[in-house]
């Protein structure tokens, strides 16, 4: 989980250029991220912009 912290801090830090070959591939790939609406179904998303304060921004794909 703390990997995930750290991608989505440097995801959201306006002041440095993203890294991307720091991170794993697969969590950079729309295509892995998801939500599941009350109903049960699930649902693509883009790649989330989770803010240190708790707000998540998301996309659907």
């Amino acid at each position: 989980m703390e990997k995930l912290k750290e991608l989505f801090a440097a995801l959201v830090d306006e002041e440095n250029e993203f890294q991307e070959e720091d991170y794993n591939k697969e969590w950079l790939d729309d295509e892995n991220w998801s939500i599941t609406e009350d109903d049960g179904k699930k649902r693509g998303i883009d790649l989330p912009a989770v803010y240190p304060d708790g707000e998540i921004n998301w996309r659907w794909s």
